[in-house]
């Protein structure tokens, strides 16, 4: 059965813009700027995507490109022994969607509460969510708290003191969670053939919209002083900060995980491409977009960050602003001042819940692309449609722990221990095993044999020599800056932070249990130091024919070296 492919060009380079843009561009970046001393942090950001962010987005899609194959069985065509790295990214990616769709299912919240004159959260009078220190545009409350704030945490919420007292469930969340999984299943039942069709909307929208709200906040009183902030003018940003090292690590750690490296999905999409003369152009198109998306939405957030600091009469620099709180709580401040504030939440609400459910979508197609390549190695024949339903039931069933009232705790808890654990370590094993232990040379000439074009020469070196250690470093500053988990005031208890942990090892003990595998496929006449030679050859130097990788036999295992140069 042949593989599948993109019906176009155009449809593979949409779906890998709607993977990469997502909320992280919309609040990841401009939080990250913000703390980072403003328009100094974009010096090392794009010194970065430089050095590992377009290496590294290249890299994944040649891998994908070349080997025809989701990530595991991609990683194991490179270098059987290390074919645990490729399940554990699969295993991350499926763990993302099952909790950060928590956030999607908040926008839904807001979007739907958005239709009416009035927003919810303009005032505080009349309430029955709001206390006695809500703090609103007329009562004069100083020192009070926000109304959106109260909003947020009191009715989205109903948050509770901390992740021990986890509360009731949340129907109307629940319903949401339902919802949004019951459109991410009809996003991608059919693959390529409905996700191609999907991105048109889901990707291009936004972009519209963001324009829109970007001319409005530039209409709002204290905008510009937001905006000279962002862009370091009139001595308003701190170039100090570049002398810190974590500002460097932070804006590495920004490159890969805005673009989404190590997750599997980049490989997984690119397995369907069947244009394979344009990759350097893809890699610097996608990845250029994405940067110009993150510093776009700079501009918006600051903006909203400047009138509100002109509201609160609080330097902007001394705001309290610290992840999804700067999208639910900060921004909605600002929404109730741009008229009709009900059409501009709707506007802002519907984008950030396009721009989510994109990169939801796609880290299940990474999975449900593994399942296909499985199935179809082991000849069983299962309807597309029934493993895309069965991975949607199941990350759905994931996110309704938080859907409770402590539900925020455990979506903290598996975003940290998930998306920056788990994905440091994982991302490094992936990019070591392709240039180091496979090799970049070899592996460039595998890219020039199915494209009929060079590797950059400049590109192999980074490769070899600059990509790979920068992102062992993330990685050492990431394991060696633990600390243990805190949410704004509340410090997460030690059993937390070993649940935290043990969320980790799910993806991380693939690792293991693939070198294991592998080791042990051999029979008992090899010695181990054998098993562990013939577990480095790389299964696609056996067939020109990439789509003949799924009929690899155990024969191929005692006949081959062991690549070595680099």
């Amino acid at each position: 059965m042949s593989r599948e492919s993109w019906g176009s060009k155009s449809q593979f380079i949409l779906a890998c813009l709607g993977y990469c843009v997502g909320l992280g561009n919309i609040w990841r970046f401009p939080y990250m700027m913000f703390s980072s001393g403003g328009a100094c942090f974009l010096i090392p950001y794009f010194l970065m995507l430089l050095l590992i962010g377009l290496p590294g987005l290249y890299l994944e899609m040649a891998v994908g490109l070349v080997t025809q194959r989701g990530p595991v069985h991609a990683i194991d065509a490179l270098c059987p022994l290390m074919k645990g790295s490729g399940w554990g990214t699969v295993v991350m990616s499926f763990l993302y969607a099952g909790y950060f769709t928590a956030i999607i299912v908040y926008c839904l919240f807001y979007l739907f509460n958005s239709f009416t004159s009035t927003l919810p959260w303009e005032t505080c009078e009349g309430k029955e969510w709001s206390t006695e220190n809500c703090a609103d545009s007329t009562n004069n409350n100083i020192g009070g708290i926000p109304v959106t704030q109260e909003y947020f945490e009191n009715h989205l919420l109903h948050k509770t003191s901390g992740i021990d007292e986890f509360g009731s469930l949340r129907w109307p969340l629940f319903g949401l969670l339902l919802f949004t999984w019951v459109l991410i299943y009809l996003f991608v039942f059919k693959g390529t053939k409905s996700v191609g069709k999907v991105v048109y909307f889901t990707v291009i929208t936004p972009y519209v919209m963001l324009l829109a709200l970007l001319i409005r906040g530039c209409t709002l009183s204290g905008a510009f002083t937001g905006i000279e902030y962002f862009l370091g003018l009139n001595g308003k940003g701190d170039w100090g900060k570049l002398a810190e090292v974590n500002v460097w690590v932070n804006a590495a750690s920004q490159v890969y995980n805005s673009i989404g490296i190590g997750f599997g999905s980049l490989i997984a999409f690119s397995s369907f491409n069947r244009n394979s003369s344009t990759l350097v152009r893809d890699t610097l198109l996608i990845g250029l977009v994405n940067s110009f998306t993150s510093i776009f939405a700079g501009f918006i957030i600051f903006s909203v960050l400047g009138h509100i600091s002109e509201m609160v009469n609080i330097p902007i620099e001394n705001l309290q602003l610290d992840g999804p709180e700067l999208i639910f709580v900060s921004y909605p401040q600002a929404l109730s001042d741009m008229y009709p504030s009900w059409l501009w939440s709707i506007m802002f609400f519907l984008t950030l819940f396009v721009l989510g459910i994109d990169s939801i979508f796609s880290s299940i197609e990474c999975l449900n692309i593994t399942i296909l390549d499985v199935l179809g190695n082991m000849k069983i024949s299962i309807k597309r449609e029934l493993i895309a339903f069965i991975s949607c039931a199941v990350a759905f069933l994931m996110g309704v722990p938080i859907m409770y009232d402590g539900g925020i705790y455990l979506y903290k808890l598996f975003d940290n221990y998930v998306a920056v654990q788990s994905l440091s370590i994982l991302a490094t094993l992936e990019i070591v095993t392709i240039v180091w232990i496979y090799g970049a040379r070899p592996f460039s000439r595998e890219i020039s044999r199915v494209t009929g074009q060079e590797v950059p020469k400049v590109l192999l070196y980074m490769w070899l020599f600059i990509t790979p250690v920068i992102v062992i470093v993330i990685m050492i500053f990431s394991v060696a800056g633990y600390k243990p988990l805190q949410y704004i005031d509340y410090v997460y208890p030690v059993w937390a932070n070993a649940v935290g942990w043990c969320i980790a090892s799910l993806s991380l003990i693939c690792v293991p249990l693939g070198v294991i595998h592998e080791m042990y496929s051999f029979d008992d006449s090899k010695s181990l130091l054998e098993r562990f030679k013939y577990s480095l050859r790389p299964k696609i130097s056996k067939y020109a024919d990439m789509d003949m990788l799924n009929s690899q036999s155990s024969d191929d295992k005692s006949d081959s070296s062991v690549v070595t140069d680099f």
